[in-house]
């Protein structure tokens, strides 16, 4: 996903254990970026050294993670919370994790 608005915006539905819709409105489901699959990214390496000084050395850069713009915690309508979120980084190793207070499960299709 490149930096900027996605194009896709995420709609969460509110299902009880059966499976049905949760009609209600006002249900708080909030949302984070999970970045446990990021890795360090390294750098090429530049030095005037002889070879023999630096074979195998690589310059780390860090992790780079991504950040989220938009409303983090919207409220249900009908039983479906639909975000507007923007990532502040261009990145492909996250993913978005939804949660909802005094919910017992949850399920990502």
């Amino acid at each position: 996903i490149a930096g900027g608005s996605l194009s896709q915006q995420p709609v969460v539905r509110v299902l009880d254990k059966g499976g049905n819709l949760v009609p209600s409105s006002a249900i708080t489901v909030s949302v984070a970026l999970d970045t446990s699959g990021s890795t360090e990214r390294f750098d090429t390496f530049a030095t005037d050294l002889a070879l023999s000084s630096y074979t195998g050395a690589q310059c780390a850069v860090g992790i780079v993670l991504p950040t989220i713009d938009g409303a983090l915690n919207v409220t249900t309508e009908a039983g479906y919370a639909s975000f507007n979120l923007a990532v502040g980084k261009s990145a492909s190793d996250y993913a978005f994790t939804f949660t909802s207070a005094g919910l017992v499960g949850t399920g990502s299709v």
